[in-house]
């Protein structure tokens, strides 16, 4: 017997792999901020060690733990800021949406107050840029520290060392820049990670089909290899071909002889259409046709038509 095979798994393999693809993608993108501000403390901590040159480890931990509280807040000031930016760029937005979806015109007084109000969106985005900016020196300034230490000891002094430390540091606060701006964007692009299962429905809506076709193959499997199974379906195909084989012997039939040709083998037999029976010529030259026969056994049909100076259709009806 064969054996069974279970439901194509291959689907729902490549369904639950791309989805656990997209649950990584969001944990890295909800997971940066935290990451990103326990780089910079290792960073900062470890950049001060190595500018102080301490060995020592009741030296380095006081050392280190001052400059992981500075990292944090360092960035403490870049997040803030660009907090409040995205802040106060979504309120301006939302009352600018309003002011403008008014019907009827503005009075001198919803002109001024609005004039104001964007006064005083643009100060708070002003002043959280700047508390932004401030934060972001800072932390690639201290970062750098670090990062050049570390590329200095492989590669010395060389000035490969001042753009790939400089970008490293830089890494942080554009994580923060990405975090904090670009905020409503990333909650959407996590939303939609959250919803989308099209994949691993699909790959259910067609698991029933696959198990089909899984257990039809399982069966010819078992009907091609097991004889019992096998022989009562070949002999039941042999009576049905005995049967049509003998149909066929039925309607077979030799004929005839059309014009000194012969013609074997007819497998179907085709009934001659009707003839009208012969009138007025044929009793005419009924006696003469019968001596011609009679002293002519062997003529033929086209023979007969020539001596009677007529076709071969109606010599053969007579």
């Amino acid at each position: 017997m064969a054996k069974k095979q279970s439901g194509n798994k291959l689907n729902m393999m490549i369904a639950r792999t791309n989805q656990l693809s997209s649950r990584v993608v969001g944990m890295q993108l909800t997971s940066g901020t935290l990451i990103a501000v326990g780089l910079s403390m290792i960073q900062m901590a470890t950049g001060f060690v190595f500018t102080a040159g301490l060995k020592l480890w009741y030296q380095m931990t006081p050392v280190g733990l001052i400059g992981s509280l500075l990292a944090i807040l360092v960035e403490s000031l870049t997040i803030g800021g660009l907090g409040a930016v995205r802040e106060a760029t979504a309120r301006r937005k939302a009352y600018l949406d309003s002011y403008y979806a008014m019907r009827r015109e503005p009075t001198p007084r919803q002109i001024e107050n609005k004039e104001r109000k964007e006064r005083e969106f643009a100060k708070e985005i002003r002043s959280g840029w700047w508390f932004a900016g401030v934060g972001m020196v800072i932390s690639i300034v201290l970062g750098d520290i670090f990062w050049h230490h570390l590329f200095a000891l492989g590669l010395g002094d060389s000035w490969v060392v001042y753009p790939l430390s400089a970008m490293c540091a830089a890494v942080i606060t554009l994580t923060f820049v990405r975090a904090e701006l670009f905020h409503g964007m990333l909650l959407r692009t996590l939303r939609g990670i959250l919803k989308d299962n099209h994949l691993m429905r699909t790959a259910v809506n067609v698991e029933p089909e696959n198990m089909q076709m899984d257990m039809l193959t399982s069966a010819m499997a078992t009907v091609r290899e097991d004889e019992e199974v096998r022989q009562p379906i070949e002999d039941k195909i042999g009576r049905v071909v005995r049967k049509r084989l003998g149909g066929f012997a039925e309607h077979f039939t030799e004929v005839t002889e059309i014009e000194g040709e012969v013609i074997e083998g007819q497998v179907k037999l085709i009934e001659a259409p009707r003839q009208r029976k012969p009138r007025g010529e044929f009793h005419q030259h009924q006696e003469e046709l019968r001596q011609y026969l009679a002293e002519h056994p062997g003529a033929t049909v086209r023979e007969i038509a020539a001596q009677f100076g007529k076709s071969t259709s109606p010599m053969q009806a007579w």
